[in-house]
């Protein structure tokens, strides 16, 4: 699998997995290829409904719309299986 299908993979999971949770600007963010594990590391990024700012007014001040959040897909090289997710902290 190449490093575009991969990311579609992650997506795609991160998207499926997350969607009752309303997420929102889901975006990749890093990529990493372990080749001596065979996986690549995904960074995929998104908002959560609860993260955001609800008054309108904020938005158009460009205040910020909340917290980002950070996960670390990781899926096989060879067949484009996710086989985990963690958390990737931000300083």
């Amino acid at each position: 699998m190449d490093v575009k299908g991969a990311v579609v993979a992650a997506k795609k999971w991160v998207t499926d997995v997350y969607q009752s949770e309303g997420i929102t600007n889901v975006g990749l963010e890093e990529i990493v290829l372990e080749p001596s594990d065979g996986v690549w590391q995904i960074t995929i990024g998104f908002n959560r409904l609860w993260n955001s700012l609800r008054d309108s007014m904020d938005v158009l001040k460009g205040e910020s719309t909340g917290k980002r959040i950070y996960k670390i897909v990781t899926v096989k090289e060879n067949d484009g299986t996710v086989v985990s997710i963690k958390n990737r902290e931000v300083d």
